[in-house]
This record gives structure tokens, sequence and C-alpha cells, in this order.
């Protein structure tokens, strides 16, 4: 069993993640798998209604990983989330027992297969089996799951989430977290293994040059962070614009169970949709500019300006979906066609982040 838990870590590592953080490590005994959040690795800058939705998300896609991972090598996998509160960081225990009618995964194929796709799409028609069976992953999960695909509808999501971007390079906080996971050099890149790589950017030379001058200099120029941050607006925009469709996953409630739980059901949804060679990227950061509408007492942290761009993106988003301050905003996905990236985000090795279990 020992070595088939390596192998369950293994893929469940291969899991997403905001920036490519991998916010978490393992402790292991014979039969289980203890799943914590790396409290040096978490996002910051976001509040949401905790702390750590964004790495919950996160979180909630390994476990949906070892959950499928399990399954496929003979085991029944039991997921206990936050099963011991003395112990805020002990996000899940998986408890392993054989199961005597072993079965293949049908997703566990496409795991490594699975990843954010950052180039242009092809604007290509996705049939009617492919949308509804993601509508009905979200409905059987408890799942707001929203369909954009009309041309004018996506127009004005592209033109609303793509502002985000430009929020993000002028703003202290969120630009100095970016920074802190960008890794703009090759030797870095496989050094830290995390982070976000220049290469899985899907820019063209050219924009790598400019975006890795702009990049560095933004920490001490104002003009370097406008510059970057409107180019960066204009380049989300023309792909989300390029896009087949435009998906917008939410849960009920606001819980840090919701929050886990949704990050599961995206899994699960954009593995299915690796599998039917949809790809898929998504663009967490514009819904998460829409909680300024529901914390006003948190406007504060933008500049006026920067409020008004909040106010505009919560405006367009509420026309395509029913999001309330109660909801978990879980994730936007752009999808469409396009070819599978020839280089794909690093995962650290399973000793950086695996440890027995002390007695």
């Amino acid at each position: 069993m020992e070595q088939d838990i390596l192998k369950i870590i293994e893929y469940g590592i291969m899991a997403p993640s905001v920036d490519n953080n991998q916010p978490w490590y393992f402790k292991t005994d014979k039969k289980s798998i203890y799943v914590y959040l790396d409290e040096d690795r978490k996002k910051t800058g976001e509040f949401l209604h905790t702390e750590n939705a964004l790495d919950l998300i996160c979180l909630g896609a390994l476990l949906e990983n070892i959950k499928i991972a399990s399954s496929h090598l003979g085991y029944l996998p039991e997921i206990i989330n936050f099963p011991d509160k003395k112990y805020k960081n002990l996000i899940a225990r998986v408890n392993l027992s054989i199961n005597k009618k072993k079965a293949s995964h049908p997703f566990y194929l496409f795991i490594p297969q699975r990843a954010t796709n950052r180039t242009r799409y092809q604007n290509c028609r996705i049939n009617e089996t492919i949308k509804n069976t993601t509508l009905d992953i979200a409905k059987q999960n408890n799942a707001n799951l929203y369909w954009v695909d009309d041309r004018a509808s996506i127009k004005k999501i592209a033109n609303a989430a793509s502002l985000f971007d430009f929020v993000l390079w002028n703003n202290n906080e969120k630009r100095n977290d970016l920074l802190k996971w960008l890794r703009l050099d090759e030797k870095e890149a496989y050094l830290t293994k995390d982070g976000l790589f220049l290469e899985t950017l899907g820019l063209n030379k050219f924009k790598k040059i400019l975006f890795n001058f702009f990049a560095k200099i933004s920490r001490t120029s104002i003009l370097a962070r406008w510059i970057i941050g409107i180019n960066s607006c204009f380049h989300q925009r023309g792909l989300i614009k390029a896009s087949s469709a435009v998906l917008i996953l939410t849960m009920p409630n606001a819980s840090d169970i919701d929050y886990l739980k949704g990050g599961q059901i995206l899994q699960n949804i954009w593995l299915y949709l690796t599998s039917e060679k949809i790809a898929c990227q998504p663009i967490a950061g514009a819904l998460y500019l829409l909680m300024y509408e529901f914390f006003p007492e948190k406007m504060g942290e933008l500049r006026p300006w920067h409020r008004k761009i909040a106010k505009k993106c919560f405006r367009e988003f509420s026309l395509n979906s029913k999001i309330s301050e109660n909801n978990a905003l879980i994730c936007l996905l752009r999808i469409g066609c396009a070819e599978i990236p020839k280089i794909k985000s690093l995962r650290r090795p399973i000793k950086e982040v695996i440890s027995p279990l002390k007695k």
C-alpha cells in the first residue's frame, strides 16, 4: 500500500493552484493520507468569506484527484474534511480501504493531461452533450454552473473580467503577491518547481520580452505598472472574447466546506472537458473583484477609480449569473479549442511535500 499511497499523492499534486503556489503538504500512515494547508505557501491579499478561500479551492481540486486515483488503484477513499479542530491547517484525512470490486476510473488517465491553456482559442462550436454533462456535474453536487456562449455576453464578460488585470498590477498587495510567484527565469523555475513560469503564459516571443522587462521594474516604476497593466488587460480581453464559452461556477453557501467542495467540482468538470479535448483556463481574479460589492468596508483597499471598475465588473456578471454575497465564488472558466500546451507548470517532487505521521 505504501507505493500506492505515493502514487495517489503524485496524482493529487497534479491539481491546479492559484499562480501554481501548491499550498499543500502531506503526512501519511499505513492506511491514511493527511492533507494540510502550507502556511508558508498560501495566497495573500484576498478576503472573500474566509481568508483561505483561494487555497481551499485548490485543495479541493487536489482531493478530487486523490479520490479518482485511489478509486482507480483499487481503494475506497473516505474523505473526512477538517477532521480535528485542534489543527487548523489539517484540511482533510483520507482513509483508504481495499475495494474488492476494483474498477478503473474514466478520469484517471486525464489527470496528467489536464493543463491550464493560456493560448488564444479557436471559436469552435461545443456540442450540447458536453454542455449538458458539465451542467449535470454541477447540479448533482448542488453547485451552480452558468454557461455563457452567446457572443454579445462573452464580449461583455471579457470587457469586465479583463479589468482585474489592470487593478492587479496597480494594487500594491495584489501585485507583490503575484511577483512572489512569477518565475521569469528558466533556471529559477526549474529550481523551485513552482510558480508561474514565463514559458507557460501563452505569450509570443515579443510579448515575453516586454512582459519580462516591465514585470521586473514594476516594483519601483509606476509607469511600468500602468504599461503592463494596460497590456495585460487588452491581452486578457482578447483571449476571453475568442473563447467558445465562459463558465461561472458558484456554490450556494460560502463556508470553508463550500470552497473545498467547489474545488472538487471544478476539477471534475475540468477533467471531463480535458477528456473531450476542450482547452480551459480559469480566471479567478475577476470573480474576486466582485466581492468588493458585497463587502463595502473593504472598498478602502481600492483607489476611487478602481472601485468604479469593481462596480462595472459586478454589473456585467450579474446579467449572466445569480451572484450574491451568500455564494462561494469558485471560478470563471474560459473554454474553447486549442493545441495542447507544449510546456506545463512544474510540480515539486514528492519528497518535498510528504512526511511520515509521527505517533
